[in-house]
């Protein structure tokens, strides 16, 4: 028994997007795999000004994710997609600056949010750290976010995964991860807890290829299907899960509770 669906990454930002859409690639989609009704998710890199941004100009970012996330809302709607919008700085009623993933579902209504748990120590005097993992259902498939600085923590996407994920979507930028250790790592992180690793930035000259999705297995099933955008498809298999509950059941933390307490 199978569970299949496409993720479509998006490279060029998170604006960009907001303001075109589909709009320039609607050949690329009417002449690619799926079809254009078929069950996709799209995944945006978020808002550059995430990793570059002063306490001066947060506030302003803050304002203007407002306008985007209501232009991120109806593109959903249009488009009859489930969108990810990346990290956006966000602005609570309370005064906290976050960097905030959203989920939005295919009526263009936000069905979860995400707020960066581990923070750059650059980022953290201007940004308040979120305090819970979120993890939500789509298909019949449990999906949890994180930002690329997160993959550094490889216990964050252990503890997930003992959860019950099927996949980890990272998405956003982290000047602190090259392209080439980004890879490794997202390699790494699907295939030790056995779920699917997609992640996505913005290209650029030194970010040349800026996304991929590793099966549980080590595999790269995306591929460029145009300058700014990359495509996979996500089968889930039923016997992955019961391999999956295998694993994790040879763990000992009794073991590894009191190594990780004698670190200095």
């Amino acid at each position: 028994m199978m569970n299949s669906f496409f993720v479509t990454l998006f490279t060029g930002s998170t604006d960009l997007f907001a303001r075109t859409g589909y709009l320039n690639h609607r050949e690329d989609i009417l002449s690619s795999s799926p079809p254009y009704n078929l069950r996709e998710l799209i995944i945006l890199p978020g808002n550059s000004a995430c990793t570059a941004v002063s306490a001066d100009s947060a506030e302003e970012e803050a304002e203007r994710s407002i306008v985007l996330l209501q232009k991120l809302m109806k593109r959903a709607l249009y488009l009859n997609r489930c969108i990810i919008t990346g990290p956006l700085i966000w602005r609570e009623q309370k005064g906290f600056m976050r960097k905030r993933t959203f989920f939005l579902d295919e009526t263009g209504e936000i069905s979860a949010y995400y707020d960066q748990c581990h923070l750059p120590e650059e980022s953290s005097t201007i940004f308040t750290k979120g305090e819970r993992a979120v993890h939500f259902s789509l298909w019949d498939t449990r999906i949890a976010l994180l930002d690329p600085h997160e993959l550094w923590f490889p216990e964050y996407t252990r503890t997930m995964a003992l959860s019950g994920i099927d996949m980890a979507i990272v998405a956003g930028q982290d000047l602190s991860l090259s392209q080439k250790n980004a890879r490794i790592i997202s390699q790494v992180r699907g295939m030790e807890n056995d779920i699917f690793l997609v992640f996505t930035s913005i290209s650029s000259e030194e970010n040349s290829e800026a996304g991929w999705i590793y099966s549980p297995y080590g595999e790269l099933i995306s591929s460029r299907i145009s300058p700014d955008m990359i495509r996979g498809k996500i089968t889930l298999e039923i016997s992955l899960s019961r391999r999956r509950k295998k694993l994790m059941s040879s763990r000992r933390p009794d073991l590894y509770y009191p190594l990780i307490e004698m670190l200095p």
